[in-house]
């Protein structure tokens, strides 16, 4: 095992995405059965965003701030395309696993969707790097 392996070593291929017409609580629920925390969002089949369980959950406690029994309706009314990262920083599967490591470094993300001539074919994060780094020491 070694750092200069590509990304594509340690991505994830099966990746869940969302449309930017979702609403939030659609996406919390994908979140909490299949346990993730960074879903890419498309539009019209096109990487366009990032949503993270975090941006979720604060919208979740500004909403219950805010009313007073605590409901958390905003989340069926504002879509995915409202709360998104967009124009996400992506890797191209080409790269290392080093050098996705140093994007890790310089930005303020846990997650990077990993793309092959424009198009969405994984995503990595910071727990697989972790993984890895663990895998490769044990």
């Amino acid at each position: 095992m070694s750092i200069n392996e590509p990304i594509s070593t340690i991505m994830t291929r099966d990746i869940i995405t969302v449309d930017v017409s979702d609403t939030i609580r659609d996406v919390f629920n994908v979140f909490e059965q299949i346990k993730i925390r960074h879903i890419p969002v498309l539009a019209d089949s096109t990487l366009v965003g990032i949503i993270s369980l975090t941006d979720i959950n604060g919208v979740k406690q500004c909403a219950k701030f805010k009313d007073s029994s605590g409901s958390d309706s905003l989340l069926d009314v504002m879509t995915v395309k409202q709360l998104m990262k967009a124009n996400p920083v992506t890797v191209p599967v080409s790269h290392t696993i080093k050098q996705a490591a140093d994007i890790f470094l310089q930005g303020h993300f846990h997650a990077l969707p990993v793309t092959d001539s424009n198009e969405l074919v994984g995503i990595v994060t910071t727990t697989d790097l972790i993984k890895y780094m663990v895998k490769k020491e044990g």
